[in-house]
């Protein structure tokens, strides 16, 4: 059945276009479960003006973020949650996956299922899901190997970083609780520690196509966050 307040929040928002409104409707989307709080605090983060007053956060990211500045951002993200780091690296590791398409690398399908793994965790963000982006991780060639098997010299440099960029992405995508951690603390040691992959996979991809991609790949991680739970197939 459909949610009067939901519905007449929407309204209003499509009627006055005003940010004021659409922050309004995005925190109904969250009282309904349509929306979690982590995702729309990751979409203020990202600059999204809506999800920033929702959220009552600080100033959007700046338009001229340096590659320092961004991985500051990305470990920052650890208070939003594993959902949104792995989100974050996706965003960034399909545009390695897209811009190895046509190398040597991309052609000898190195990450054949790779990018599809971390789709699927994405759809479905469960134990399962995690064990077997783990289990993929733990056999995935690390750079090392990728660098010897294709004999990539320092004037291919940026195809690795490509690489490096799904390899992280794949291994935050994997992060598990520790049998060690402690009880309760779970979902924090979860959160940091996909943090730290997730800003080594999309400093990567930065790192091989410059920092002016920044300011669209937040927009695209601020549209991804936002959507209904049931999230799509392809990112990017």
């Amino acid at each position: 059945m459909s949610d009067e307040r939901l519905r007449e929040a929407e309204r209003r928002w499509k009627e006055s276009g005003s940010v004021e409104d659409e922050a309004r409707y995005l925190l109904e989307r969250v009282r309904v479960g349509e929306l979690s709080r982590e995702l729309l605090r990751l979409a203020g983060h990202s600059g999204h003006d809506a999800s920033r007053l929702a959220m009552e956060l600080g100033g959007a990211p700046p338009a001229d973020m340096g590659l320092r500045e961004f991985r500051d951002w990305c470990l920052a993200l650890r208070g939003c949650g594993k959902l949104a780091c792995v989100l974050v690296a996706a965003v960034m590791a399909e545009k390695s996956s897209t811009a190895l398409a046509n190398t040597r690398l991309g052609n000898a399908d190195f990450f054949p299922d790779a990018m599809m793994i971390i789709r699927n965790w994405l759809a479905c963000p469960c134990a399962e899901h995690s064990l077997h982006a783990h289990d993929a991780w733990r056999h995935l060639p690390d750079w090392h190997a990728v660098r010897s098997h294709f004999e990539i010299g320092p004037s291919e440099h940026v195809m690795l970083w490509h690489a490096l960029s799904i390899y992280y992405s794949v291994k935050a995508t994997g992060t598990a609780p520790h049998a060690r951690t402690p009880s309760g603390r779970a979902e924090d040691y979860l959160a940091t520690k996909a943090s730290r992959l997730a800003a080594e996979a999309s400093c990567y991809t930065v790192r091989a196509l410059g920092t002016p991609i920044l300011t669209p790949a937040l927009k695209e991680v601020a549209h991804w966050a936002l959507l209904p739970v049931s999230r799509p197939t392809k990112l990017g």
